[in-house]
């Protein structure tokens, strides 16, 4: 039997009509209305306000079971939403019984016009709470993984940052709200927070922080970050020569600190480290994690050496793994990466600061290397002998850079001015911890910064 509801029907007979849903199942009959029944407005669990009324479920041959209409009105109240994302349109969908829902997806596409995706951050079905996007970036959960952020930097074609807001919060959307020239964030956000913040939505000419009663301003092009932090950029009136060393996994991100590092400090060379072993570095796609993403090391050069005029150098290590070295097969296009030089670690990433480092791996690189790059060499100098030997046992290479061995030992250094071993007592060392406490209580000012 043709169930069908007519044209004919009445106005109440028509609201009815909106307001059967569940009711009837694949059966081809159909309960009589009554007139006592009511129109209803079901709610669905919004990223956005939507109100859907549901009508009958009747006969539709070509979908081989029932269909039901279904009109549905969608609007972003958000006071940050662009004025052409706010909007009230209905729509119609139908649904087939066989299938058992209208996917939510599907409703999603129809009234917005986009593409839909379903995905978890972290495990966590409620994505809308865990990222902020906007048309030029994006925040996400600060234990998204590097293959989802990859993933979804993919299918949103934006940048994304794993961050937190409001000093350590995950729950990123309850902490901010962005569009595309403003950001507001809960008055707990740290300056780190909102210098990444400004960073990945790339707010350089507009309104970068919060504030009202209880929350802060940040325009951007103001200083960014801990009064700590650009104390440790701060160059002493002795030191001749003085570049700052800084990491980063998105090239975004790289270049406005490059930019700012420009700004606010005097320096002769930034040098970018993508060869930094620690987890907490490689975790956040930084440091060696880099060595495994060729694309994104590229870029990251480029875009710093784009943005200043100072030179850049990178520090990177043999490679990721242990006996699956690839410098050598980057060396001749990291000066066209925008680099001018770059310090060569000789052990991997996996290999930390065990084995000895492979120096006649990084001489290897060296003599690959194009002749207006600097290739240097570094691991295991610990004497002025080692100094000695790694320079005249390979010419190429411009320089050593001492990391360890200058922690062990600050008078390395004279070591190798004056040619000589110094086997200095306990008494002078504690005199020469005395006065470096003592410089930096002069350049800084105060025990917090200077200790």
């Amino acid at each position: 039997m043709d169930t069908r509801v007519p044209a004919v029907y009445k106005e109440k007979e028509q609201s009815a009509l909106h307001a059967q849903s569940s009711s009837v199942r694949s059966s081809k009959s159909q309960a009589k209305i009554t007139k006592e029944s009511v129109s209803k407005t079901v709610k669905f669990q919004p990223f956005i306000q939507e109100e859907a009324l549901i009508g009958l479920w009747h006969d539709a041959d070509e979908y081989d079971g029932q269909v039901r209409e279904i009109k549905l009105s969608a609007l972003c109240n958000s006071p940050m939403c662009p004025p052409d994302t706010a909007m009230t349109e209905w729509q119609h969908a139908v649904l087939s019984p066989d299938k058992k829902q209208l996917e939510t997806e599907e409703m999603i596409a129809n009234v917005l016009g986009v593409e839909v995706f379903r995905q978890t951050i972290v495990g966590n079905i409620l994505v809308g709470s865990y990222c902020a996007f906007s048309n030029k970036g994006g925040l996400v959960h600060p234990y998204t993984s590097i293959e989802d952020l990859d993933e979804l930097s993919t299918l949103l074609q934006v940048p994304l940052v794993a961050r937190t807001v409001n000093r350590g919060s995950e729950v990123i959307a309850a902490g901010l709200t962005v569009n595309d020239w403003t950001v507001f964030c809960g008055s707990n956000t740290t300056t780190t927070e909102l210098s990444v913040i400004e960073s990945v939505f790339k707010l350089r000419d507009g309104d970068v922080g919060i504030s009202g009663d209880g929350y802060r301003w940040r325009k951007y092009g103001q200083k960014m970050g801990q009064a700590s932090e650009w104390a440790l950029l701060r160059r002493h009136s002795s030191e001749e020569l003085f570049g700052v060393q800084i990491c980063g996994a998105y090239p975004d991100t790289v270049a406005r600190i490059v930019e700012l590092i420009d700004q606010e400090c005097t320096v002769d060379f930034i040098d970018i480290n993508m060869g930094c072993p620690i987890d907490i570095v490689v975790n956040k796609g930084a440091g060696s994690a880099l060595l495994t993403k060729p694309t994104r090391m590229k870029s990251i050069p480029q875009a710093a050496s784009g943005t200043i005029d100072r030179p850049i150098t990178v520090k990177v290590r043999t490679g990721y793994l242990e006996g699956k070295n690839r410098i050598d097969l980057l060396i001749e296009d990291i000066g066209k990466w925008g680099a001018n030089a770059v310090t060569i670690h000789g052990r991997s990433r996996q290999q930390r600061h065990s084995k000895l480092a492979d120096w006649e791996y990084i001489y290897q690189c060296a003599r690959k290397a194009p002749d207006a790059l600097q290739v240097l060499g570094n691991g295991d100098v610990f004497t002025y002998l080692d100094w000695n030997r790694h320079k005249s046992d390979y010419p190429d290479l411009s320089t050593c850079m001492i990391a360890r061995g200058a922690l062990i030992k600050p008078w390395i250094f004279i070591e190798i001015k004056e040619q000589r071993h110094w086997d200095i007592s306990s008494g002078e060392r504690l005199n020469i911890l005395k006065e470096y406490v003592r410089f930096g209580l002069d350049h800084w000012g105060s025990d917090a910064k200077g200790i």
